[in-house]
């Protein structure tokens, strides 16, 4: 389990020269188990990413009609009210992209300007929250991950992993 910080790319390597969050684990230890990453986070996005050596977990974990839901904060720059929030969790279509719409949503804070959500996705179209809420102009300001399944990322500092155990990683099968 690691906490990606923003800036790092979701992959095992970049040939356009990014970070990639292989750089963030030991090296000869990903490279003797040869370890990648499970699903994605976008370059500016944060928080709780796996690597594995598991085909059939990473499967398991990303395929959408296993239905694990990923939790994210995410920050947003913008005027918030009731009826913005009812249209964000109807969802909208967008071209090329289909239904954008989240499995939950739950608003977190709110003050002048900015307000906080906690949104849950099972299936995690490709930037799907942030598509979502660029459609009604808002603007994160940022993304964090926060739980798969029943697992959560915790204190764990950005930047930073831990090796889980069997046990452990299975949590993110549990709702």
């Amino acid at each position: 389990m690691l906490n990606k910080p923003q800036g790092y790319l979701t992959a095992v390597s970049s040939a356009e020269g990014y970070k990639t969050v292989m750089d963030l684990v030991e090296a000869e230890s990903a490279r003797r188990k040869h370890i990648y990453p499970v699903g994605r986070l976008d370059l500016m996005s944060e928080g709780l990413l796996l690597l594995t050596n598991d085909g059939d977990f990473s499967y398991k974990i990303t395929h959408p009609k296993f239905n694990i839901v990923k939790s994210y904060i995410v920050n947003i720059k913008g005027e918030f009210s009731e009826d913005l929030f009812k249209r964000i969790k109807k969802g909208v279509s967008v071209e090329g992209a289909g239904l954008l719409k989240a499995k939950d949503i739950k608003i977190a804070g709110k003050n002048p300007g900015k307000f906080q959500l906690l949104i849950g996705l099972s299936h995690g179209k490709n930037r799907e929250i942030r598509r979502l809420l660029e459609f009604f102009n808002l603007k994160v300001i940022s993304l964090k991950r926060i739980r798969i399944g029943g697992l959560e990322l915790g204190d764990l500092p950005s930047g930073h992993y831990r090796i889980l155990t069997k046990r452990t990683a299975d949590l993110a099968f549990k709702q």
